[in-house]
């Protein structure tokens, strides 16, 4: 892995994007990021210092249909390593991190390829480590941190163990693909069993999310039968068991 530690940065997947291609991944990690993105262009906003933030890319031969679903397995990944260290996070469909309860970071993967390839994979990652009471009231929804679990990692390990994951999942993911880590996913899922709103053809639905399928939709079932949901924002609702 070629390593770039930034002082500071507008977005770490910009600046990775704006590299040339190389045989070995590279890893850009920021102090602090002022204008990082999610999905839908929402800003994310990396305070200095207290946010973990760092992104990888890969260059390959083959064309952007091997990397189907992979922000999934990032997820996966990520929350898994948080576990080992018994932070109990979960991943919300499809590239939230949750941690009791509100939002921890997010997952953003930029792919760009041609049709048959090559292709230059950039996975972002953003996890809170510590928000101050004001910014959590600037924002539209709930948020969370690691201050509360601060004894139980350091940040080098859990920087050192979340790339060494990645880089591993990058080198594997185009063999494997998304089965692979379909079941691991299961065991993570936040919306497992819960009721979900969602939109599906133009319109509002609502209903009980039932896990992934292998392509990684969202399967939700509905009072019309079982849906796929392949795309869009999900809002958690109550427990089933409440409905």
């Amino acid at each position: 892995v070629k390593v770039n530690l930034l002082d500071d940065v507008s977005s770490t997947n910009t600046w990775l994007r704006e590299q040339p291609p190389a045989s070995l991944c590279q890893l850009a990690i920021t102090y602090w990021q002022g204008a990082g993105r999610v999905r839908h262009v929402r800003e994310w906003l990396s305070p200095p210092g207290r946010q973990l933030t760092f992104s990888l890319r890969r260059d390959v031969a083959e064309g952007p249909w091997r990397w189907q679903g992979l922000a999934l397995a990032v997820g996966v990944e990520i929350a898994e390593a948080l576990q080992s260290h018994g932070i109990p996070a979960q991943i919300k469909w499809p590239n939230d991190l949750w941690l009791d309860g509100a939002k921890l970071g997010g997952i953003l993967v930029e792919l760009d390829a041609a049709s048959d390839g090559p292709s230059s994979i950039i996975v972002g990652v953003g996890l809170n480590e510590l928000l101050t009471q004001t910014e959590r009231d600037g924002l539209d929804r709930p948020v969370s941190d690691l201050s509360a679990y601060s004894t139980r990692y350091s940040r080098a390990q859990i920087l050192y163990e979340l790339i060494e994951r990645l880089t591993r999942l990058l080198s594997e993911y185009a063999t494997l693909g998304l089965p692979a880590w379909v079941d691991r996913w299961q065991r993570l899922d936040l919306l497992q069993g819960r009721e979900v709103q969602f939109e599906h053809a133009g319109q509002p639905v609502t209903g009980i999310a039932q896990g992934i399928d292998a392509q990684g939709h969202l399967c939700v079932m509905t009072m019309n039968g079982l849906l796929r949901c392949h795309s869009g924002e999900v809002s958690l609702g109550a427990l089933a068991g409440d409905i």
